[in-house]
């Protein structure tokens, strides 16, 4: 499986999305900028897209939420590491009230991983980073860092039909 994203504004990605009535993307937005996700076996639909592997996928990215992109630049000495660790499947996120999906994603042309998670409200991703059982793995990510992780949040598009 394989995930493309492209960003741009509203208007421009609705209508891109709108044209590829037969592929499964969804429009995601925030104050600065909108987010198409694609998530294929097939080919991108994107001119220019920022392609990744999927190499862990939990749930589906068809309902409406709050989307989370942790995006984590690691070493190449790191990648295997890196990977057989966010490859497990981690029963404290999977239990935790408000979850949707998940997936870890290998980028194609870049160091930076992405884990993206996707929760029904904004509330339950900061209700479960409040818990006692989220997981605080800064250690572990700094040992196959090459630079500092960063965080993207958006939301669901509301015009999205969620196909």
């Amino acid at each position: 499986m394989k995930l493309y994203m492209t960003q741009g504004t509203t208007d421009y990605l609705e209508r891109l999305r709108k044209s590829c009535d037969d592929e499964k993307m969804h429009l995601f937005t925030n104050d600065f900028n909108s987010l198409l996700v694609h998530e294929t076996t097939g080919l991108p639909v994107f001119k220019e897209p920022i392609k990744y592997v999927v190499i862990q996928s939990v749930g589906k990215l068809d309902k409406v939420g709050y989307l989370i992109l942790n995006y984590i630049p690691v070493t190449d000495e790191g990648k295997p590491i890196f990977e057989f660790h966010y490859k497990q499947e981690n029963p404290v996120l999977l239990e935790a009230v408000g979850f949707e999906a998940y997936r870890v994603l290998r980028p194609v042309q870049n160091n930076t991983y992405v884990l993206l998670t996707l929760w029904e409200s904004e509330t339950a991703y900061k209700d479960w980073k409040k818990a006692k059982s989220y997981p605080h793995e800064k250690d572990k990510e700094k040992i196959v860092t090459s630079q500092p992780p960063y965080v993207k949040t958006y939301y669901t598009y509301e015009g999205e039909d969620n196909n």
